[in-house]
């Protein structure tokens, strides 16, 4: 419908100045269309497409509709945020219901169920505040969290279990248990993310398991020739090649006497260039 109109404006009317008796010609063309279209105003928007800064949910941003149709335009009123009371604040924050607007159409208001937003006891630390020794971190130490919150969380994230790495006896491959650090236990939440395939033995991507790097002892590996498969993953295999030493530029000297940096040799590992700013 607008689109006509301004179509209707740009031929009739190309100057773009346009008086009373022109606009009161273009509502009649308006009223034409809708009446031969068997349309109508749409009561809520107005014509404009537009209602409260969004595309108009009578019209759909058409501006009119059917003029058969019946239209309740109270449930689009803007009522009160019974939560806020209007403010557009709760608890501190933005008003959850409405956004912070401190109101909302009716339509929106009498589908919000208020009680969710009720304050209950955490059921983590049962309103204590504490949980295991500490501040409880659902809670953050209040003892209570929103009604629509509590029933959300999954209470047996939080039942001790024992450690799916060491399955509960604090020690792995010989030394205290890098997951649960000698616990032997855990929370359900922290062992359901661990990945245990990540603590298996492979051979070290330095030393491709040999144990030796360029005739020492891997340092990567510490001699041992494997390392656990999360931190294989992790090591920068270019760090443990040879390159050349940026002090003597591979020369072995520098002003005549051996190099210091790499021992005379011209070359050194990469890790040692890095780690010592080379």
């Amino acid at each position: 419908m607008e689109k006509l109109v301004t179509e209707i404006e740009k031929q009739e009317y190309p100057s773009g100045s346009i008086n009373k008796h022109k606009i009161k010609n273009i509502a009649l063309l308006e009223e034409d269309f809708l009446e031969s279209s068997n349309l109508a105003r749409c009561p809520l928007c107005e014509i404009r497409g537009v209602n409260h800064s969004y595309d108009c949910p009578v019209c759909h941003g058409d501006g009119s509709i059917d003029k058969n149709l019946e239209i309740d335009l109270t449930e689009f009123d803007l009522v009160k945020c019974k939560l806020c009371e209007g403010s557009g604040h709760y608890d501190g924050d933005d008003c959850i219901a409405c956004g912070g607007e401190g109101e909302m159409e009716r339509r929106f208001e009498d589908r919000i169920d208020y009680s969710q937003f009720d304050l209950v006891d955490c059921p983590v630390c049962k309103g204590s505040g504490r949980f295991d020794g500490d501040l409880c971190q659902v809670c953050d130490g209040d003892g209570t969290v929103m009604h629509r919150y509590a029933d959300s969380i999954d209470i047996s994230k939080y039942d001790y279990v024992d450690c799916p790495l060491c399955e509960g006896s604090g020690r792995h491959n010989g030394d205290t248990c890098p997951t649960c650090h000698g616990e032997r236990q855990m929370l359900r939440k922290y062992a359901d993310s661990i990945d245990v395939s990540q603590y298996s033995d492979v051979k070290c991507p330095a030393c491709k398991g040999k144990r030796l790097l360029y005739g020492d002892d891997c340092i990567a590996c510490h001699g041992e020739g494997y390392m656990p498969a999360g931190q294989a993953d992790q090591l920068d295999a270019s760090l443990y090649k040879m390159v050349k030493c940026p002090s003597c530029k591979g020369k072995s000297k520098t002003k005549n006497y051996e190099c210091r940096d790499c021992n005379g040799e011209g070359e050194l590992l990469k890790y040692y260039v890095d780690k010592y700013s080379l």
